[in-house]
């Protein structure tokens, strides 16, 4: 087993990315059954992603009485190789994986089945872990840690130290650029994993919002995201049942389950396996993905021989979402998936005994008084529980299916007392609150949903409170959000003041000032929420003189005896669709505000919307699903904004008649976004609490080096990251003004650490827009110009002294100016590999002016050492080998070392071609050409065993060149 070395390493102080990242993952695979092979002993060569030996055993073994002969394993390997690189070959791929792929093995026989995993015996499999995984695709790469099943590699995973300027998310750019560099082994994998020791996430490659894996049984969260991720049971079900692909007319995407999903939907099997209780309540926050839950749920009920393949009805209660959901169960391909076009057509086909995944309305049980099917393998998944289970529709459904098992699925459950309604008492069996649950709270820290923070506006036309309790919240507690719709119908009062004309004029002209200041130039998007269908078309009337009409839509139900304002509105059912699920989700594009009433307030994703304009009174559960609209991840989103212009928010407590802890984070003051703001910026100024900010070459000079240290730097990077983005979402906010000057320094600092330690040749303003127009406003270029990137060559000694530097600050400036030199030289050539020992020793020096000696002293040789290449006329592969062949012999004449590593490299360079060092037997070869050429030559002056591990080395070096 490989010891976990993270102790170890802490003892010695040396921390490592194999240490403290690689090793213990390893250890933890180990204990739960995988076999650790190093990558040297699989029998493979760089170009396969199989290890085809393991490979060709698991598809005789898996497939007795199918696979036969060595030709019909031969012609199952033949057509995993075909697949092509991109997403619909590693669909293809996944399929093969689930043992739901055919193919004809003998010319006039019909096509069967082949395994390639056995998913019901574990044992039966081969579970191995390797690390250092070399692979050539377009390019040569190097994975940190392979997990194969059966010689088939099904996760990467990309590791970086704790202690590294980077963070995991470094890991995950990296996986990125190598699955465009090597594309032949993705599509083979399940997953990616990314981790920097102390987080761990994983999601397919090309996705932005990796997820966590959350196993409370661990306090180490790397330890608990490997056990739970990588048990070999709980692996396999992982890739046999959560991983889907949604195909649309754009694009075909991988779906990945989250841990929550993963847990609710075997919670749900589990039930249905037992046969009781014949109830459960799924209550997982709005926006974590029930849909999915229920799909993955589904897609494993129907995989269960023992359940005879059951049929699932899942019942929403409004046509959007019935159409919405039966799109995306369409789109994953769901087998035998319909939906029940009329109420005539899901009697008969639960009649008929049909067992396809039936998707309905609720509203579809009208007039059953009947039961249609007694059968016990019904399975019956509520959408938006809360809403629709305690009418005579839902007893209706519980008649027509009375052995059915039925579970609820919501994010905001209801529960009005003893003798109100309750989804708890509907779904829940005695003394069980929820089947499974997953707050607003933890969705938020694991990042499945964002923070939604509600800012009042224009307080002075808040609904006074007294109105607004005689008019909505007196009128509407204890009612559904159909029922409070009815109730907003007759509320003439408040309808009156909120569609005045002043209001109007006065909230769209907000609107517009806000969107064009706050959200546009984030391109982000919005939902205007009105109180009734001709305030929207209103609000589009007067948005149109302070915006471009193509940026707003209005989106409602026509009616037929509408006024010809609200005609003008009118659009097409399709086409109001392809703008909410189509256009509205593109970045960059029209529209950018949806102007809404009811419509797509519920069951409606838009990740990219970050702000509700709300002037329409909501409460309990519409006001929750409604504010959710903006809670959905996306880049550079710090968080969903509710701008409040009734005054809903005035009284959280009494809009959202809810337990406190159920609904413990579900908004947040926007002043809280300035709270954090301020103490971000404090905890980033506190890091160079001694450097004094006089503006001068040596304040910015001494600030840098507090980011040399490794953690400073670390949590300078980190935090200014987050203080950016909510710089980004609280500007031009005047409350940022106050911050600007340390806003801007800060900065500053980053971008001068960028361009003299990291030696970027140019600044990496890679900032958000509003932080790039104050840099172009405010930042003076030659501040950190005035840090100018020296590269050492003859005429740096003469161009730092030009500089008029201090003492410490020429000191600060060489030793940068080495550590980069010997950097990007190290690999490739031996000598610098003592120069960076010597340079270790050099800064040691206590004394300031005997440690400027030495740093020009090395810089000298350094140029010296450049020199003698250029003056022997080497090339940097020759003098790689020559440098080699001077740790032998180190009283070598130089002219005569030369000729002889010319001599060497002239011998094998021509047998060098691209990829050469990626070839085993090549590598081999190249390395007995040159002992064979060092025997003839020194034979007798030093061992054999000494030329062997001389031209090991030489062969070493050689391979890190690009041929």
């Amino acid at each position: 087993m490989v010891s976990n070395s993270r102790l170890s390493t802490q003892q010695t102080g040396m921390y490592t990315e194999a240490g403290i990242v690689e090793k213990p993952i390893i250890a933890w695979l180990q204990e739960l059954g995988w076999r650790y092979t190093p990558s040297s002993n699989l029998r493979r060569t760089p170009e396969e992603p199989f290890e085809f030996a393991t490979l060709r055993k698991a598809i005789t073994r898996l497939n007795l009485g199918v696979i036969e002969t060595d030709e019909a394993v031969e012609r199952v390997v033949s057509k995993l190789q075909r697949l092509s690189n991109d997403i619909s070959g590693n669909k293809e791929f996944l399929d093969w994986l689930k043992g739901e792929k055919s193919i004809i093995l003998k010319p006039g026989q019909k096509a069967k089945t082949v395994r390639l995993i056995d998913y019901e015996h574990v044992n039966s499999n081969s579970f191995v872990v390797t690390n250092q995984f070399r692979f050539s695709g377009y390019e040569t790469r190097r994975f940190d840690i392979v997990l194969m099943v059966n010689g088939i590699p099904l996760v990467i995973i990309e590791a970086k130290k704790p202690t590294a300027t980077y963070d995991y998310t470094e890991a995950m750019k990296q996986l990125l650029r190598y699955h465009r560099e090597a594309p032949q082994i993705f599509k083979y994998l399940a997953f990616v994993c990314a981790t920097d020791g102390m987080t761990f996430k994983y999601n397919w490659v090309d996705e932005n919002n990796y997820s966590y894996w959350k196993n409370p049984a661990f306090f180490d969260p790397v330890e608990g995201a490997a056990k739970g991720l990588f048990a070999r049971r709980g692996f396999l079900d992982m890739v046999n049942n959560f991983i889907v692909f949604e195909k649309t007319k754009e694009e075909l995407t991988k779906k990945i389950a989250r841990y929550q999903q993963v847990s609710a939907a075997n919670k749900v099997v589990e039930r249905v396996l037992k046969g009781k209780p014949k109830t459960g309540l799924i209550w997982h926050t709005q926006g974590s993905g029930k849909t999915l839950t229920m799909l993955f749920a589904a897609w494993k009920l129907k995989k269960i021989p023992r359940l005879r393949n059951p049929t699932i009805l899942v019942v929403v209660d409004r046509i959007e979402l019935e159409s919405q959901l039966s799109g995306v169960f369409k789109n994953v391909e769901l087998p035998y998936t319909a939906k029940a076009e009329s109420i005539q057509d899901l009697k008969k086909k639960l009649a008929k005994d049909s067992r396809e995944v039936i998707i309905t309305t609720v509203q579809k049980f009208e007039g059953v008084e009947t039961i249609l099917n007694e059968r016990e393998n019904i399975v019956v998944f509520v959408d938006e529980a809360h809403r629709t289970q305690y009418s005579l529709l839902a007893a209706s459904m519980r008649k027509a299916l009375p052995n059915a098992l039925i579970f609820g699925f919501t994010g905001t459950p209801i529960d009005k007392g003893p003798t109100g309604k309750s989804t708890f008492r509907t779904f829940c069996s005695r003394g069980e609150k929820y089947l499974d649950k997953y707050p607003i709270g933890q969705s938020i820290a694991d990042g499945s949903t964002v923070p939604i923070y509600y800012l009042p506006r224009l307080v002075s036309y808040h609904i006074d409170k007294e109105t607004l309790d005689r008019e909505f919240f007196s009128l509407t507690s204890d009612l559904t959000d159909e029922e409070q719709e009815r109730v907003m119908e007759r509320t003439t009062k408040l309808k009156e003041v909120l569609k005045s004309k002043d209001h109007v004029e006065k909230v769209a002209k907000d609107i517009a000032e806000h969107f064009k200041a706050h959200v546009e130039p984030n391109r982000f998007k919005a939902q205007l929420v009105a109180v009734d269908r001709e305030a929207c078309a209103l609000y589009k009337e007067e948005l149109k003189k302070h915006l471009l009409d193509e940026w707003s839509v209005v989106i409602y139900t026509p009616a037929q005896n509408d006024s010809e304002l609200l005609k003008k509105y009118h659009l097409p059912k399709e086409e109001q669709l392809r703008i909410a699920r189509v256009d509205y989700q593109k970045q960059d594009e029209n529209p950018r505000i949806l102007i809404v009433t009811d419509m797509l307030l519920t069951g409606f994703d838009a990740p990219v919307e970050q702000v509700m304009y709300l002037d329409k009174p909501l409460r309990d559960h519409k006001l929750l699903q409604a504010i959710a609209r903006t809670n959905r991840p996306y880049p550079h989103k710090e968080g969903g904004i509710i701008v409040d212009y009734i005054g809903i928010f005035d009284n959280l407590m009494k809009a959202l008649n809810f337990e406190q802890e159920d609904i413990e984070g579900v908004a947040f003051n926007f002043d809280e976004l300035k709270d954090r703001f301020r103490q971000i910026i404090s905890e980033l100024l506190r890091l160079f609490k001694h450097v004094k900010r006089d503006g001068s070459r040596a304040s910015l000079l001494k600030a840098i080096r507090v980011l040399e240290n490794e953690e400073n730097l670390k949590s300078f990077k980190g935090k200014l990251t987050i203080l950016e983005r909510l710089f980004e979402t609280i500007s031009p906010d005047p409350f940022v003004l106050q911050f600007k000057d340390d806003y801007l320094w800060l900065i500053q600092v980053n971008e001068a650490y960028n361009k003299f330690i990291r030696r970027e040749e140019k600044p990496l303003y890679t900032h958000e827009e509003k932080t790039k127009e104050l840099i172009r406003q405010n930042v003076k270029v030659d501040q950190v110009g005035s840090i100018p990137m020296l590269k050492i060559d003859r005429t740096y000694l003469k161009q730092l002294e030009g500089l008029g530097y201090s003492e410490e600050e020429q000191i600060i400036e060489m030793k940068q100016a080495i550590t980069y030199h010997i950097k990007i030289n190290i690999e490739k050539n031996p000598v610098y590999e003592t120069l960076s020992q010597r340079l270790e020793r050099i800064l040691k020096e206590k004394d300031g002016w005997r440690l400027l000696e030495s740093l020009k002293a090395l810089i000298k040789e350094i140029n010296e050492i450049e020199d003698k290449a250029k003056r022997l006329n080497l090339s940097p592969e020759e003098y790689a080998l020559l440098e080699v062949l001077k740790r032998y012999f180190l009283d070598m004449d130089e002219e005569r070392g030369a000729e002889f590593a010319q001599s060497l490299f002239g011998k094998v360079g021509p047998e060098l071609f691209p990829g050469w060092h990626e070839k085993k037997q090549v590598v081999q070869e190249i390395e007995k050409e040159l002992f064979d050429e060092c025997f003839a030559e020194f034979f007798g002056k030093i061992s054999n065993r000494q030329i062997a591990a001389m031209s090991e080395q030489m062969t070493t070096y050689l391979t890190r060149f690009d041929i």
